[in-house]
């Protein structure tokens, strides 16, 4: 049809739209997202209009004067043995044929539920899985970064890949570790990989102090237990 369709403020959210028009009679759909028996739509036409052939809802009171027709809908219990393109939807012809479509306003017999609740805030990221190295703490710069994770079961190992920007021979590197059950389930190093790289100094419960050998490599590997939970830091 060449009228646009409107759009209404109803909470059961209609939408109007002409089906066809034959004979100088024009015949509307009301499509209804939301259906509640016994509600009342008042159609203001705009101008003087005869409504027939109503379905899915009854005609309960009309209005005229030289310029305006409103016409009273009351809807029926919603059918269920209807065309599909019929279903949530009532109907009727006017004659003439519109010019422009109707103004609408609904009355709901039912209270519509309160909103649903704001979503619950996103949660913050999770950490990045490497440590970089803040130049602050160490000169040499560089990243951790878990190859194998810490798994729950704290007898599980893990391992962590060191990789440096510079390297010093000498030079000893101090491994935090972050984890509530350290304490219980302390860091134990089982292997330093490779060894002629690095040699380890000390280790406490939550870290390792590392020293550096004269290596042309630029990182080293630690396979160790605890109940770690995550990098603490570089230094």
């Amino acid at each position: 049809s060449h009228l646009e369709p409107p759009k209404f403020d109803c909470k059961l959210e209609p939408e109007l739209k002409v089906l066809n028009e034959f004979a100088g009679n024009m015949a509307l759909q009301v499509r209804l997202q939301v259906w509640q028996t016994g509600a009342v739509f008042d159609l203001d036409f705009g101008s003087p209009v005869v409504i027939s052939e109503t379905w899915g809802v009854d005609l309960v009171d009309v209005a005229e004067d030289e310029e305006t027709v409103f016409g009273r809908f009351r809807l029926h219990p919603e059918a269920s043995h209807v065309p599909i393109d019929r279903r949530s939807s009532f109907g009727f012809s006017v004659t003439p044929p519109l010019i422009k479509m109707p103004k609408m306003m609904c009355k709901p017999v039912l209270p519509f539920p309160p909103p649903p609740p704001p979503s619950p805030p996103i949660p913050p990221p999770n950490p990045p899985p490497y440590l970089a190295m803040d130049e602050t703490d160490c000169f040499l710069g560089g990243q951790a970064v878990f190859t194998v994770k810490p798994a729950k079961l704290p007898g599980r190992t893990w391992s962590v890949l060191v990789s440096l920007q510079r390297w010093s021979p000498g030079v000893q590197l101090t491994i935090d570790f972050i984890g509530e059950q350290l304490r219980q389930h302390p860091l134990r190093i089982v292997q330093m990989m490779p060894l002629s790289a690095v040699k380890e100094v000390t280790v406490t419960s939550h870290s390792a102090v590392i020293e550096l050998l004269p290596s042309p490599v630029r990182q080293f590997s630690m396979v160790a237990t605890g109940a770690v939970e995550s990098l603490g830091r570089l230094s």
